[in-house]
């Protein structure tokens, strides 16, 4: 049985065979396949959608080997809502 869950935030600590992933890269588990997990990662990693299960473009399925789980502090959470708040502005997009 997996120590991950549908729901759990995780941290990449390993490779993903995705060279738009980094060892930091942070996202939520929506999907166990097994020994793989369907990520869905905070920022746009030039993946797919998981079946339809996340968002088109930060989805991923990684290996369970090369996750952790992680405890996010609302910090982390508001530190992650203005990185997306600069992506967006980046990119055009008014938010």
């Amino acid at each position: 049985m997996s120590e991950f869950k549908v729901g759990d935030r995780v941290e990449v600590i390993g490779g993903t065979y995705n060279s738009d992933i980094n060892v930091g890269d942070r996202g939520t588990i929506i999907a166990d396949i097994g020994c793989l997990m369907g990520v869905d990662f905070d920022i746009d990693i030039g993946g797919h959608s998981c079946s339809g299960r996340g968002r088109y473009g930060h989805c991923w399925r990684v290996s369970t080997d090369y996750l952790k789980k992680i405890e996010e502090s609302k910090v982390d959470t508001l530190e992650q809502k203005n990185l997306d708040g600069v992506e967006r502005r980046n990119r055009g997009w008014n938010g």
